[in-house]
């Protein structure tokens, strides 16, 4: 009843309440939409957006700005970072089933153990801010997305990815840069997604601006 309702104010005090192991807090303007399930310890940051039919199971954070467009799963230990756009079917995955033990069937270790078979990870997944993640990826365990990358549709995220790195395959690989090394160090060095929403308005022209036609990011900030 609670993810058909979009988990509006009534529907998170329900969740709070609930006798599930959940730990449920979010920010101003938060959106969720219809069909989501959470469970776990959730963190939503000011002006995060969850699409329809997205799973939130486990230890999940969503920085300020960040959308999630739908049928996305974030399972295990998941931190994304600010501003980040998530493609629909896009999946992170922190744990895995083990497959040492003769049956990798649920189902049938269940009926014979009466015990769920064990997870498996290789870390958590961290995911830094304005990171655009395409439709249908996978990131799996262990791994770390630096700011402003992007991955590119139906890739399997099996390694780190450097900052403002295009990533795209199975595994994925790097493709090219986004910008020239000087840019990208600049934009790692402004840190804009942490400016205050005051700054961001302040920088329209910043925003605006086609990098790769620029020498240097100091030229178009306020």
């Amino acid at each position: 009843m609670v993810s058909r309702l979009g988990y509006p104010e009534i529907a998170t005090t329900l969740i709070d309440k609930s006798p599930a192991e959940t730990n449920f807090s979010r920010g101003r303007n938060v959106g969720i939409e219809s069909g989501c399930s959470m469970r776990g310890d959730i963190s939503l940051g000011d002006d995060v957006h969850v699409g329809p039919d997205c799973v939130l199971n486990g230890t999940v954070g969503l920085g300020r700005g960040t959308n999630l467009n739908g049928r996305n799963t974030l399972r295990g230990t998941v931190d994304i970072g600010r501003y980040c756009a998530v493609a629909p079917g896009a999946e992170f995955r922190s744990q895995n089933h083990t497959t040492a033990n003769p049956t990798l069937q649920l189902k049938l270790y269940r009926q014979v153990t009466g015990d769920e078979l064990a997870w498996t990870s290789k870390g958590d997944i961290d995911v830094g801010s304005d990171v655009w993640i395409g439709s249908n990826a996978t990131v799996l365990s262990g791994v770390s997305i630096g700011h402003g990358a992007i991955v590119g549709a139906g890739a399997v995220v099996t390694s780190d990815v450097e900052p403002y790195a295009v990533v795209a395959g199975v595994p994925a690989e790097r493709k090219k840069w986004r910008f020239d090394e000087h840019i990208r160090e600049e934009l790692l060095d402004t840190a804009w997604w942490n400016w205050s929403e005051e700054k961001v308005a302040e920088n329209r022209q910043f925003f605006e601006t086609d990098l790769t036609s620029i020498e240097s990011v100091s030229d178009v900030l306020g």
